[in-house]
């Protein structure tokens, strides 16, 4: 009977051992999609600054 809980007790253990290691994967993964997403996200805001002084830059010149 106290093997049977000293097994228990390891697999316990491990399986905390397991989840914990599993979090911070996903942590770290999750951290990762949101630098992506404002990596995109500042690169869109670029671009649309970029094409709205063009333009300005255009309307000037034409005047």
């Amino acid at each position: 009977m106290a093997r049977k809980y000293t097994n228990q007790k390891k697999l316990v253990k491990y399986l905390k051992l397991f989840l914990v290691a599993l979090s911070l994967i996903v942590l770290v993964a999750f951290g990762f999609y949101l630098k992506e997403r404002h990596d995109e996200d500042v690169a869109i805001r670029q671009a649309e600054l970029a094409k709205q002084k063009n333009t300005a830059a255009k309307i000037r010149f034409h005047q």
